[in-house]
């Protein structure tokens, strides 16, 4: 596995979150799939997402690692729905 990255971590956070506002309702999902579909998408980006997190905690990142704001990524969320 390539060593964790900001942007990494910042994609596996924004795919996650943007299957659970789909979930909530409140964007709409990909066309043609179920909310089950969707479901199942988020619980793999959740796991992608803790992946790389335990990677990060091993000391597997990037130097000087910074971790992505959760508020900017819903921000940025928030903006595309």
């Amino acid at each position: 596995m390539a060593r964790v990255t900001h942007a990494m971590i910042e994609q596996n956070l924004k795919a996650l979150l943007v299957r659970m506002a789909a979930l909530a309702g409140d964007t709409c999902g990909e066309s043609g799939k179920s909310w089950q579909d969707i479901a199942r998408d988020a619980a793999q980006d959740a796991l992608d997402l803790a992946s790389n997190l335990q990677h990060a905690s091993w000391g597997d990142h990037e130097p000087f690692m910074i971790f992505p704001s959760p508020a900017e990524v819903l921000d940025v969320v928030g903006n595309e729905a």
